[in-house]
């Protein structure tokens, strides 16, 4: 039993100086450093302009209806939900922990339909 209580106090000895890290430690590690390139089609607009022949039988200058797509698709091998996000929670305004995407958000896909009249 008094081995046991020495192994202890060593162990407690090297955790106050720091010497024994844990897994679920938050210190900094190449452990999860992904390969984070990517291709990402961002911004698409599809869009039809109408003839003059429609538009002056609809008494109209102008018509366009058009739709447009942002963050459409991400090609990349990336394990994460998005491989552009930052979080940096821990660093408490500065930079030491970019790239960490911990509990981060993807960026959302977005379909925008319009129309533009000219009276």
């Amino acid at each position: 039993m008094e081995g046991s209580l020495e192994t202890l106090h060593k162990f407690l000895k090297l955790v106050g100086t720091g010497a024994v890290l844990y897994p679920t430690e938050t210190s900094a590690s190449s452990r999860y450093v992904f390969d984070g390139s990517y291709l990402r089609v961002k911004t698409v607009t599809l869009g039809y302009n109408f003839p003059a022949s429609i538009l002056s039988r609809l008494k109209m200058s102008q018509l366009r209806v058009y739709a447009t797509g942002q963050n459409l698709f991400t090609f990349t091998k990336y394990p994460g939900w998005d491989p552009e996000v930052n979080a940096d929670y821990r660093a408490n305004g500065s930079n030491l922990n970019q790239g960490n995407d911990f509990y981060s958000a993807p960026q959302i896909k977005s379909i925008m339909f319009g129309i533009n009249v000219g009276l």
